[in-house]
């Protein structure tokens, strides 16, 4: 029996793949132990940004130095191979339709072979039979690859063209999942908005099969890209008002400047995201949207940088995750970094003050909670908005529970 680190690195749509990998190893007859035990290293990525590529390769220079083999799989082997080798000779690299592959990579590796492996055949990882990083939360992939072409984005690069999972197989998977204690449904992909698109379907429409399902859960969608919503969002809206959808949609904006937004080529409007912000306003009391929003991209200008700000102050998100600019090629011509790390704090202070004013909406606000983590005495609940709920005693994972926010701090909701 070998010791095996997993450190990961992945964006949420990514997760399966890393819980299915570390199921693998120990299937494979191996133990799952931290970094400073292991005898094989392996970091999972994603190229979302520079920052995680630099933490990618930190990590892997620091086991390789320390006589451990290293392997480094994912987006970031597809895009950077050449790169992170140099930084890390000795590392083994592997792509993102790998990830089913673990067992017989590590096997190679502990046999003193440096391991290179991309371009096995995608395969669909649905249908459940997977340990879960947490029991109660099961994250369930509806697609691969995305169906867009965004100037700034690797993903496509890195995962091909959109494949949408057939729906029999992913209400199958959830049915496995609930059967198995999970209360959380979170459906992933690269962009789950597109769901359907290669195959003449739609989200609403398979969320109306996945509504059916019979058991205790609520479902949460991951991010999505505006432009996926255009012709469906009324639709989804209705999907929404169901009991089992967590009022909360991650709609990854990027700018709300239409010129930037162009050279992007993004597919909508800053007018058709707050369109949206106001329908799901008006249509229910209390629902969490959650932003991404980039800086730092080359077509972005002082004034461009102000109209998302004035943006985000107008349609007031919930919160806002932020994220630089990563060049796409080498000897790209790129803002001056001073500037881009300027508005970047700009921005992580705006989030904490749209935070805070969420956050105050609901002091006085009593009701259902489920818990789905419980730590130091203490357990973590969340409510029908997806907002995480602090209860300071401990109770039994999955639990329901009423509850009164009395407080917060910053996102948490205290009772």
């Amino acid at each position: 029996m070998s010791k095996i680190a997993v450190i990961s690195f992945v964006c949420e749509s990514m997760i399966p793949l890393v819980e299915m990998m570390a199921t693998r190893i120990v299937a494979s007859g191996h133990e799952i132990v931290d970094e400073n035990r292991a005898e094989v290293v392996v970091i999972a990525s994603c190229a979302l940004s520079a920052s995680i590529k630099r933490k990618c390769i930190k990590r892997a220079q620091l086991a390789s130095s320390s006589g451990k083999r290293v392997l480094m799989i994912g987006c970031l082997p597809e895009i950077y191979e050449k790169e992170l080798l140099s930084s890390v000779p000795n590392a083994s690299v592997a792509g993102v339709t790998s990830y089913l592959k673990i067992g017989e990579i590590i096997k190679k590796m502990l046999e003193g072979y440096r391991v290179r492996r991309f371009d096995d055949p995608p395969r669909i990882p649905v249908g459940g039979g997977w340990n879960r990083i947490n029991p109660l939360v099961a994250y369930i992939p509806i697609s691969e690859g995305c169906s867009w072409n965004c100037s700034f984005c690797m993903c496509r690069i890195a995962r091909g063209s959109l494949i949408s999972y057939p729906p029999e197989k992913i209400v199958s998977s959830i049915i496995n999942a609930v059967e198995n204690s999970a209360k959380e449904i979170v459906l992933v992909g690269d962009d789950v908005g597109a769901y359907g698109r290669d195959a003449g379907m739609t989200l609403p429409s398979l969320l109306r099969k996945v509504l059916t399902i019979k058991g205790d859960f609520k479902v949460k969608l991951s991010y999505i890209n505006p432009a996926s919503l255009l012709n469906c969002f009324d639709d989804l809206l209705s999907c929404l008002t169901h009991p089992k959808m967590y009022r909360f949609l991650h709609l990854n904006i990027q700018s709300a400047s239409n010129r930037v937004l162009s050279a992007m080529k993004r597919k909508y409007s800053a007018e058709n995201v707050a369109e949206m912000v106001e329908k799901l306003r008006s249509s229910f009391n209390g629902f969490t949207i959650l932003m991404d929003v980039m800086v730092g991209h080359p077509a972005e200008k002082d004034e461009d940088f102000e109209e998302t700000v004035s943006f985000l102050n107008d349609v007031k998100p919930d919160s806002i995750n932020v994220h630089t600019y990563s060049p796409v090629k080498p000897d790209e011509e790129v803002i001056p970094s001073w500037k881009v790390k300027q508005r970047y704090e700009e921005l992580l202070s705006l989030k904490k003050k749209l935070e805070q004013e969420s956050s105050k909406k609901w002091i006085g606000w009593s009701g259902e909670v489920t818990v789905v983590q419980v730590s130091n005495g203490m357990s973590l609940g969340r409510n029908y908005a997806y907002r995480d709920v602090l209860i300071k005693r401990k109770l039994e994972p999955g639990t329901k529970t009423n509850v009164e926010v009395r407080d917060f701090r910053e996102f948490l909701l205290l009772t």
